[in-house]
């Protein structure tokens, strides 16, 4: 037997640690009891928010703590469920040839080293302390306006978070996705073989580039998308040669009038076989940002997700996530005029820097393109060469009379593309395990995030979570209501005057715990 998967829980930090120098894996550090003091020696902070301060980190102290204990039980019973499974499968190679039974076991740990950690996350949730519960309040409801009041016209604002929130809204369940009109004219469009490439250039032109799970997740949305077109051009093109077999054209002796039954014959075939060359830049260009780091990722990366979305949710893109303002102010939400795309980047970039996101690289995804790329040279120089060896044949047993056509006026040039293209478009196959729950995520590495309909990039929320954030802001919502329709506006007038006068106040930042209970998961 080789390294116990038990074991490997327990040197999980190590092996990262080994296989990744950068710290890709590695929780940025919580502020703990020296920032607390700093912040009490501070004599620009009120008595108030230090007393804020100190039960806030009382607070994350505590989650800490619990996060610990119920992590180590965690890992255990991880290790467990890995031992198990891995016992089952040597069953299955016992008494066959060693060297078969020592490589499907490494092969096992291997794996399971990778998936585990996705595993933890899913039930502890990759998002610490409080950023759990503030992640789900305050949403924006309404998108950015195409002119805010006292400004210039933002259309690229509003265009893109109408496009980024219907491609990969982060506070959806699929069906809800499913029901935005943006996203039914998106998907139509994705489908056809004429605006496919330009909307994936739109989505990539509007994205958020600095994310590694924007990358991946533009990789292998493209890859599926070609390869389903790829399904349906095989199954044409049987059926075209069913046809053609079958036509009175071919049992009469004449085969070359087969060629008006393929798609090649049509005028726009030219335009249709162009475009597979700005799809191929368009993932190469995404390919290439994620070999050069150039994405952030890691849990470091969440963080500063959830950090921005929760400053925005106060009502004021400042730098301070006012979480008590959050708690206490029933008015406080996202002011979506505010936040332009300049000011969305730069307060993202400054967090990301706070919390040391790391660079993403996509973990296992550039194997995959590796693999990519070099099918597709490969099929393009075997059809190539297939192509012009039979011209040539054609000249030396025929002469040159027998080639009446220029290349691009042969018809079998214009096929032997089609089949480039058909051929392209199945071998992206193996990009379908990354669809697969857990194993995907663990083989591309990245924390998933999404888009709210201000535009900002965030935490994906899981479906239980999208469901107590429904429910919390359907409440939020009808209390609002009766505070406005109340015959007496004490409350109302209270509310909005006691937190104008308190605007003024320094917040100080949220502590940074590392718990969340398994209620409130966050993916």
């Amino acid at each position: 037997m080789t390294s116990s998967v038990s074991d490997s829980a327990a040197t999980q930090t190590q092996q990262l640690a080994a296989d990744d120098p950068s710290g890709y894996n590695k929780p940025p550090k919580a502020p703990g009891a020296t920032d607390l003091m700093n912040d009490f020696l501070d004599p620009s902070i009120g008595l108030l928010s230090k007393l804020e301060s100190a039960h806030r980190f009382v607070d994350n102290f505590t989650d800490r703590q619990y996060d610990k204990v119920s992590g180590s039980v965690l890992d255990i019973v991880l290790g467990q469920v890995g031992e198990s499974v891995r016992s089952m499968g040597n069953g299955y190679l016992a008494g066959g040839p060693k060297f078969a039974e020592k490589g499907i076991d490494e092969f096992f740990v291997n794996i399971w080293n990778t998936m585990q950690p996705e595993l933890r996350e899913s039930i502890m949730g990759p998002v610490p302390g409080d950023y759990s519960r503030y992640l789900m309040m305050n949403w924006p409801e309404e998108f950015p306006p195409l002119f805010p009041k006292g400004k210039l016209p933002q259309p690229y604002t509003w265009a893109r978070a109408h496009i980024n929130y219907a491609t990969l809204p982060a506070d959806c369940t699929l069906f809800q996705k499913m029901a935005n009109p943006m996203y039914i004219v998106l998907f139509i469009l994705k489908c056809s073989s004429y605006t496919a490439v330009p909307i994936f250039g739109l989505n990539f032109l509007m994205m958020d580039k600095r994310d590694e799970y924007q990358l991946v997740y533009f990789i292998l949305l493209f890859k599926s998308y070609q390869f389903l077109s790829g399904v349906y051009y095989a199954v044409d093109l049987s059926m075209v040669l069913y046809n053609c077999l079958n036509s009175a054209a071919y049992i009469g002796g004449e085969p070359r009038a087969c060629d008006a039954m393929l798609s090649t014959s049509a005028d726009d075939y030219a335009f249709i076989i162009s475009m597979e060359v700005p799809r191929i830049m368009l993932i190469a260009a995404a390919t290439y940002l994620l070999h050069i780091g150039y994405s952030s990722g890691g849990p470091g990366e969440l963080e500063a997700l959830a950090e921005v979305r929760i400053d925005a949710a106060d009502g004021d893109l400042d730098g301070f996530a006012d979480t008590v303002k959050m708690d206490k102010d029933i008015t406080a939400k996202a002011n979506v005029e505010d936040l332009s795309y300049a000011k969305i980047e730069a307060a993202t970039e400054a967090a990301r820097k706070k919390f040391g996101a790391t660079k993403g690289t996509g973990n296992y995804l550039p194997y995959f393109m590796m693999w990519d790329f070099g099918f597709l040279g490969l099929i393009v120089l075997d059809n190539l060469w297939a192509y012009f060896w039979g011209r040539r044949q054609l000249w030396v047993e025929g002469g040159p009379e027998m080639i009446t056509n220029p290349i691009f006026d042969d018809p079998m040039f214009w096929t032997t593309t089609y089949y480039i293209k058909v051929y392209y478009a199945l071998m992206a196959f193996p990009f379908l395990i990354f669809h697969i729950p857990i194993l995907g995520e663990a083989l591309y590495g990245a924390k998933i995030t999404g888009y709210d309909k201000s535009g900002l990039l965030v935490p994906r929320l899981s479906i239980s979570a999208v469901e107590e954030k429904q429910k919390q802001q359907s409440a939020r919502n009808e209390e609002l209501a009766r505070l406005r329709k109340s015959e007496s506006a004490f409350d109302w007038v209270r509310i909005k005057n006691f937190w104008k006068a308190s605007s003024v106040r320094r917040w100080t930042r949220m502590t940074v715990g590392t718990a969340v209970p398994p209620s409130k998961i966050i993916i």
